[in-house]
């Protein structure tokens, strides 16, 4: 997925091959499910194919530029400009929805039984169903550009190293721990709905052992 509709497919990593997306748009997010490719990009843009050489545009009821997507198993969920959050159970058919925000949105995922987007200014919500959102506390100020959901932890990235995590279940409580210097212990205190999030400024595994330099903010799941 590219500038100028671009896309280009490989059955191994190694060799690419440029196929037709039927569009001059930006394409700038892309998922499988329910047996079919989902692309969006520019100007409400999607499209469809089913085998990533055959691609239809479709329409999404909206001007918005979309910026990523995900599959849950039974509905896909675009987000993008403005807040703008679409839904549909075949990649044809698209519903708005409100996200009670006008940020931007950079990216979704779904895991732990619950979608969540991140965007502008540090924006997370969260949804059990990709139709009614929740906007959570994720105490970060710069712009979240990607999510993703592995060993039962969301996990975000953004702007200037920035990196915030969540797990999916109640957790231990957490102390913070600073290189060359002095970290103290940090109140957990529920966040709206319960959700609570871990902002970390900086990450080094070495080994078994796994340092982190910031403010621990938060963990757990509603």
């Amino acid at each position: 997925m590219g500038q100028s509709g671009t896309i280009v497919t490989s059955p191994d990593g190694t060799t690419w091959t440029a196929k037709t997306s039927n569009t001059a748009n930006a394409l700038n997010g892309v998922t499988y499910g329910g047996g079919k490719f989902v692309a969006v990009g520019l100007s409400g843009t999607i499209l469809t194919s089913p085998d990533g050489t055959t691609w239809t545009v479709q329409p999404s009821g909206t001007s918005n530029t979309l910026n990523g997507i995900t599959y849950d198993g039974s509905q896909f969920v675009a987000v993008g400009a403005s807040g703008r959050i679409v839904t549909s159970p075949d990649g044809t058919a698209w519903t708005a929805r409100t996200a009670s925000s006008t940020n931007t949105f950079y990216g979704v995922t779904y895991g732990g039984s619950q979608f969540v987007a991140v965007g502008q200014s540090g924006k997370i919500v969260t949804s059990p169903d990709g139709a009614t959102w929740t906007a959570e506390t994720s105490g970060a100020m710069n712009a979240l550009n990607g999510v993703t959901y592995g060993g039962g932890k969301f996990v975000v990235v953004g702007a200037s190293g920035t990196i915030v995590t969540a797990e999916a279940s109640v957790p231990v409580p957490v102390k913070p721990v600073a290189v060359g210097g002095v970290a103290e212990r940090i109140s957990l205190t529920p966040m709206q709905e319960g959700q609570l999030w871990l902002q970390e400024w900086g990450i080094i595994a070495l080994g078994c052992m796994l340092a982190v330099v910031g403010v621990v903010l938060a963990v757990r799941k509603r």
